[in-house]
């Protein structure tokens, strides 16, 4: 009995023993496959960085590409205003002269009223 006790006992152990590593291996599988997909969603934010990285890189070139040509556009715009600036002081000055000639007629005018004043009064 002692011999059966032994043999039965050393068939559950043999038992618990298969059983312990299989669920070992079955736990084992289960974190390979963890580390599998969180080795996957690493791979997907290194993808989602390098894709956010090209964007923002092909953004920054379209908009400084953008500003200088808008800054060439303001320069251009400033030439023109400078040269309009040119014309107009141009056409300030024309009027300074034709405004100092009309006070010269003026007086002329005052003084040609003063001396036909003058011959209408009775002596």
């Amino acid at each position: 009995m002692a011999e059966h006790f032994e043999e039965t006992m050393s068939m559950r152990i043999d038992d618990l023993e298969r059983s312990i590593d299989a669920r070992f291996n079955a736990v084992d599988a289960r974190f390979d496959t963890v580390d599998r997909r969180f080795d996957e969603v690493a791979q997907h934010f290194v993808e989602m960085r390098d894709f956010t990285t090209f964007c923002f890189e092909k953004l920054s070139q379209e908009l400084k590409s953008g500003l200088e040509k808008t800054d060439v556009r303001f320069d251009r715009m400033d030439e023109r205003f400078d040269r309009m600036d040119v014309r107009f002081d141009r056409v300030e000055g024309g009027a300074a002269r034709v405004e100092r000639r009309l006070d010269r007629h003026e007086e002329l005018l005052g003084e040609v009223l003063a001396e036909v004043r003058a011959l209408r009064r009775p002596q």
